[in-house]
């Protein structure tokens, strides 16, 4: 039942955040940044945010800094649109999965394979 709810919660929180972003005007937020997953924990007290930015690592910085400092204006924006006991708390982080797995594939497409069938 929970983990329902979970999913549920998770999808929520990525619509409204989401929203929240495109309204964020700090300067130091790429354009170029998207939430990718939301996650909460069994007891509903934290929900991480995976945020993927694309540019150089000093832009990434920058915008999960900024993410970071704008929590408070995320967890109003859920408290306003999705019904809560309690607002989790939020870990912002940095999704590097997209860039990993471009690498990846830059890496077998280097590799001079040939047909074994």
């Amino acid at each position: 039942m929970n983990n329902r709810r979970q999913e549920r919660l998770n999808s929520e929180i990525i619509k409204v955040v989401s929203t929240a972003l495109r309204e964020i005007r700090d300067p130091n937020v790429s354009d170029m940044t998207t939430l990718t997953e939301a996650s909460i924990t069994n007891d509903f007290s934290f929900c991480d945010l995976k945020f993927s930015v694309m540019g150089s690592e000093r832009e990434k910085e920058k915008t999960i800094e900024a993410l970071q400092n704008a929590e408070g204006f995320f967890k109003s924006h859920i408290a306003k649109n999705i019904r809560m006991r309690k607002i989790p708390e939020l870990r912002i982080k940095l999704d590097e999965s997209i860039e990993y797995s471009s690498r990846i594939n830059e890496i077998l497409k280097g590799l001079d394979l040939e047909d074994e069938y």
